[in-house]
């Protein structure tokens, strides 16, 4: 019964990492590669990379915290010294693994032109270059949508332009008051700041509803989904590496727990995981969502 502690004080440590972890891939880019800049953090896809490192470390995290208390409680009655293969040099080749997954994932996107590229290319030619152009756009169209006509202000040529209109008007009509032209000037002053407010919320919306339209294939369709498809649907190699990562990670806190010593993996084991990763890199240069 003595023992029964060590687990719910690994997870007592572990959970709040996760949970911080978690509220953070939510409201930021923590797990995602933000490779279209004009989407919001809490929209991009997350990467099966980022979330494989994240995953890891969790785990980790917890096993190390668990065998270190063990160690701490056989200290007092003469135990092994805290420290002494804590982490065992597997358990560093498999971060280091995970590591070279992601940075090596990172650089296929950085080598090769990917529909994201070609989408960020289009938004850029709209005047979208990154998620905060975005949120002007909308607000600015909602400004636009709370200003009153008569409250719209004209440009000197705009102004020239309806006084010109008059002044043809006037002249086709020799009978006309001065009352008569000033009422026609106020009436196409009118029309013009209601058609030019018109204009401009038609122009935002249209502006809004393309880079809607452009954008729906790139955002998140949620955790899990994100991990193993891409764009065109359902990827093998992506389900591969998620399968092999969630059996090895369970097994990985079994044998902790069991033998509370941090396990030495076997060397098949690594490479099974390597071949996952390079499977998952090498196919990338196919795919478009990371």
């Amino acid at each position: 019964m003595a023992m029964d502690w060590f687990p719910f004080a690994s997870i007592v440590v572990a959970l709040p990492v996760l949970a911080i972890l978690l509220r953070l891939s939510g409201r930021t880019a923590i797990l995602k590669d933000q490779l279209v800049p004009q989407l919001a953090p809490h929209e991009q896809t997350f990467s099966l990379a980022r979330s494989q490192m994240a995953w890891w470390f969790i785990i980790i995290l917890g096993c190390v915290v668990y065998v270190f208390l063990q160690r701490i409680y056989h200290s007092a009655s003469g135990g092994t010294a805290l420290l002494d293969n804590l982490v065992t040099p597997q358990i560093v080749m498999l971060m280091g693994l995970s590591a070279l997954t992601a940075g090596g994932a990172g650089a296929v996107d950085t080598a090769k032109n990917t529909p994201e590229d070609d989408l960020n290319a289009a938004l850029r030619q709209l005047g979208l270059r990154s998620y905060g152009d975005v949120v002007a756009l909308r607000g600015a169209l909602q400004t636009w949508k709370e200003t009153k006509p008569d409250d719209v202000a004209l440009t000197r040529a705009e102004s020239s332009a309806v006084a010109a209109e008059t002044a043809a008007a006037a002249a086709a009509n020799p009978a006309w008051s001065d009352a008569a032209k000033a009422q026609d000037l106020a009436d196409r002053t009118s029309a013009a700041k209601n058609d030019k407010r018109n204009g401009t919320i038609a122009n935002k919306q249209r502006l809004l509803a393309t880079y809607a339209q452009k954008t729906a294939a790139f955002t998140t369709c949620g955790w899990f989904r994100d991990m193993v498809t891409d764009i065109d649907g359902t990827s093998l190699h992506r389900l591969q590496a998620v399968v092999w990562t969630v059996l090895i990670s369970a097994a990985f806190v079994y044998v902790t727990v069991q033998t509370s010593q941090m396990p030495s993996l076997d060397d098949n084991i690594l490479a099974l995981m390597g071949i996952s990763s390079a499977g998952y890199v090498g196919f990338k240069y196919n795919e478009s969502q990371y």
